[in-house]
Order: structure tokens, then sequence, then C-alpha cells
């Protein structure tokens, strides 16, 4: 949505700083800086955060952030001396001081192609690669009539956040409220819209529960590819219209992954452009054999090779680097990390608005022990799109290796909520193990490792459950799961313990390598 202020434009999708109708030409960090000053106008900026956010975690020197907030200043009319739009805090940093406004944009459609043919017009949609899905009015199945407003609220929230996803397009609000009250056929819909999926619902409220069913279907067979209900309390409204749009949003972007990765590996090879092998790519990335990831890899890289400007090729080959890293299946680690950081960085400076490439960041400051940096980048990701379940994952994360253990806690908690079948849930109840274990919730710390264990196995969760075993002095159960271990044994043992362990305090590691030895774990020295 376009921003206005003191007779100045920002128009951030379009990236464009205007005056009137007269067009400012501006760099690419110098209108990134503008960016994030006028959207964090409600507070001061720091220094560091400025050269973490906008030049991604790479060394750059003060005087090189003073040369781009003087040239900000300068597109905007203002001066050092005079500091009438961003004010510098002494010692602290800058800030967007001018009155911001937002214009509401007329409502976006698909962009359209127009073909005449004597008298008759033609109407298709331009090619666009990418998944596309219209979010239908959901029917109000309440005796009240007056609940429309809730059925359609929940549409229009639903919309707005499956927006959020740049790798997906979503058809306006607009449009696909033509179809309101009308028995449609899915296939034609597609056809109409220009969509590969349709999300339709219903809303029923009795009395003081409120019951939200919802299904994704493939506009092209008319197949139900998701079905989920939703049955809660209604005395909070708005409340619930926010759980379940959370809800509703973070459970349909897996079901894309896959359909869009059942309708890749369909296509013959020669015919894969790069999206084609990044999503390719992404599928077998899912997959749990060591010959899919070797497969993920191969496609990632043919992606890249194609257009070596598809940022989500990188941002996901990246994240294979250093997930093999982080699994202990990597040859040479030292490499490995530094091709992600690399392929991070250039992902970031292709599209610098895209969540998951400040989620790479999080994740490969932290196995750094940068904690800092990870903790900025993750509450970036997490800015940039709050149903972004694996941003919560990196804050969380964060948090328990900085020792704020019951703070880390919470952000985990949330991202299993808003993806509880993520193929990366082994992970995340790994980690919240490791938070209950820190608090001395023992018990609670075992149920996470096990639950880990449920939905895959592997060395981390493994590691845990032993420590925690050991706490617990359950010594039989803890020799069981030691001798488990082996079977998933890291390649490099020593350089695995420190990207999978990156405390911040001696003391916390101290810790958990106190309940390792005493379940009969040899570990290396940190």
């Amino acid at each position: 949505m376009p921003i206005s202020f003191e007779g100045f434009t920002l128009d951030i999708e379009r990236r464009e700083l205007s005056r009137g109708p007269q067009l400012i030409s501006i760099g690419p960090q110098v209108f990134d800086l503008l960016v994030y000053l006028v959207e964090n106008h409600h507070r001061v900026v720091t220094k560091d955060e400025l050269l973490d956010t906008i030049w991604g975690g790479r060394i750059v020197s003060l005087s090189t952030l003073a040369s781009h907030i003087n040239a900000v200043r300068r597109a905007v009319a203002d001066s050092g001396e005079e500091q009438r739009l961003i004010r510098t805090i002494a010692r602290k940093g800058f800030r967007f001081v001018g009155e911001v406004r937002e214009r509401k944009p007329p409502a976006e459609h698909p962009e359209l192609h127009l073909t005449f043919s004597g008298a008759r017009q033609n109407l298709t949609f331009a090619p666009d690669n990418r998944p596309s899905i219209a979010v239908m009015p959901f029917h109000n199945m309440s005796d009240d009539p007056g609940q429309e407003y809730f059925a359609d609220g929940v549409v229009e929230d639903i919309t707005t956040g499956l927006s959020k996803f740049r790798n997906l397009l979503v058809i306006a609000r607009n449009s696909s409220f033509q179809y309101k009250g009308k028995v449609v056929d899915v296939r034609q819909v597609g056809h109409e819209l220009g969509v590969r999926y349709l999300l339709q619902g219903s809303i029923r409220r009795d009395r003081d529960r409120v019951r939200i069913s919802a299904q994704l279907i493939d506009a092209e067979t008319g197949a139900h590819l998701w079905a989920e209900k939703y049955d809660k309390d209604c005395l909070d409204m708005l409340g619930l219209q926010d759980e379940v749009t959370a809800s509703v949003v973070s459970a349909i972007q897996p079901e894309l992954l896959f359909g869009e990765g059942r309708r890749a590996a369909r296509k013959s090879p020669a015919n894969l452009d790069a999206l084609d092998c990044c999503i390719r790519g992404i599928w077998h990335f899912h997959q749990p054999s060591a010959e899919a990831k070797q497969q993920a890899e191969h496609w990632l890289r043919r992606s890249i090779e194609l257009d070596g400007g598809l940022a989500r090729a990188h941002v996901w080959l990246a994240r294979l680097l250093f997930a093999r890293c982080w699994h202990g299946s990597s040859s040479d680690t030292d490499r490995d990390l530094a091709e992600s950081q690399w392929l991070a960085e250039r992902a970031l400076s292709l599209d610098d608005r895209d969540p998951e490439c400040y989620y790479n960041l999080s994740v490969l400051a932290l196995m750094r022990r940068r904690h800092q940096r990870a903790l900025r980048t993750a509450k970036r990701a997490i800015d940039l799109n709050e149903n972004f379940a694996h941003a919560h994952f990196a804050l969380g994360e964060t948090r328990i290796f900085m020792g704020d253990f019951a703070e880390g806690l919470e952000p985990i908690a949330r991202c299993i909520r808003l993806s509880p079948n993520d193929p990366l849930a082994p992970i995340f109840f790994s980690v919240l193990a490791l938070g209950k274990y820190h608090l001395g919730d023992y018990d609670e710390a075992v149920w996470c490792s096990e639950e880990a264990l449920r939905r895959g196995r592997g060395y981390v969760a493994l590691r845990t459950l032993a420590a925690t075993l050991g706490q617990l002095e359950r010594s039989e159960e803890a020799v069981a799961v030691v001798g488990e271990m082996e079977r998933f044994k890291p390649l490099d043992a020593k350089s695995h313990w420190s990207l999978t362990c990156p405390y911040a305090r001696h003391s916390d590691e101290a810790n958990f390598v106190e309940g390792l030895r005493k379940a009969g774990c040899e570990i290396p020295p940190p």
C-alpha cells in the first residue's frame, strides 16, 4: 500500500518515490533505507539495526551508513542541519518524524492482456508461473443473517494473510466476491480467475460456539487437497477470527507447496523452466531420503543456472546446505556453510522483502553464535509476515540459546500452532524439548523429545532425550537412547556440536553436557 508524507508518495511494491507527478531517482539501498525508516516511524531505529537489515549482515562502515542517510535526506528535500523529516538521535540512531499516511490503492487484479478480433473482445491472463489461489466467499450457515459480516471478515483476512507470501499469486477479494451467493463450478471459476487453487468454506454460529470449515480445491481437476474444521468458543469474536485466519493461512502454504511439487514432477525434465526446477527441488528437499536430498540440490542448482535472478531458488539451496550441516551429513561443513551464507545474502539482494531470506540469515547467524543478529533477522522475518511459522521458530530457538528459556518457548509453540504438520516438526519439538530441559521441566522435555522422534528420528532429538533421562537418573532407558544415537552419529561430531548447540552462556552449555554425561554419552569438547 503506498505511503504518503509531506507531499511525497512512497510506493513500496513498485519501488518508486515520487513528489506529485515527478518520479525521484533513488538508489536501491537508499530506497530500502527510506522504507525502513518510514515503516518504523513510531520509534528510534539503531545504527546496528540499519546495518543488519539493509546490508544483510555484511560488514559496512559507519561512514557508508552516514552517506546513505544523507542521500535519503536529499531525496526527500531534507538536510542534516534541518532534520525536518529524518532526525538523528545522539548515540542511539535515527527516527523518521514526518506525518505518515497510508493511501489505499485501487483493488488489485491479476495483470490482463486484451486482444481484439473484429467486434469480439477476448480476455486472457498474462502468464504467471507462481501457484495461484482465490479465496471464495464463505457460506454463512447460521440462522442469523447478521453473521454474514463475520464470514466476509474471515475471507478478507485470509486473503490478506495469503498475499503476504510473495511466492503466491492471490486474487483480490473484489474479484472472488463476484461469485458470492452463486452456485459455481470450481473448474469454471478457476478458468475465469486464472488460478490453480480455490479455498472454499462455511461458517456456522450456534449460541456461544462457532464452527468454521475450510477446504482447498485443485481448480483444474476439482480434487479436494485439504480440509479442516475449527470449532471454537465465540466469546472473543475478533480473537477467534485472527486465530482461524492464522491457522488456515499457515495450513494452506504447505499444501500448495506439495501440490506444486506434484505438478512439477509430472513434467518432462526437458520442459522444466527455472521455477519448475525450483519447485521440484523444494519438493525433494522435504523427502526424508539422502537420495531425495541429492535430487533437491540438483534441481535447485539447475534452477539458478536457468535464472540467476530467482531469489526463491537461492533461498532453498541455502537452506538445503545449512540443513545438511545441522543434520551432521555434510562432508565439508566449512564449504557448505560458506556457500549457504553467500546464497542467503544473494537472495536478500534479489528480494529484500521476502521473510524467508531473513529466516535463513537468522539460522546462519545462530550457527555462528552471532545471537543479536539472529534475533534481529528473525524479528524482521516476522515483521514481514506474521504467519510465517519458521520465523517464529527461529526467534524461539535464538532466545533459548541466549538463555531466555521461558521466552523462547512461546514463539516455538506458536510455530507449531501455525504449522502443526510441517515437515520440520521434528526439529521444532526437539528445540522445544531443549527449552523444557533447561527450565528443569524434565517430564515435559521427555514428552517433547518423544514427540519429535515420533514424527521423524534424528540425532538432535535423541541427544536431548538422553540428557533428560540422565538428569532423571533413568539409566537403563538412557543407555538405550545413547545406543540409538550411534545410528545417526554426525560425520564431524565436534563441528556438529558447535552448530547445533550455539549457547551464548557457558553455564547453560555445561548444564546440557552434565545431563549427557549422566546418560553415559561421550561428547566432543565444546
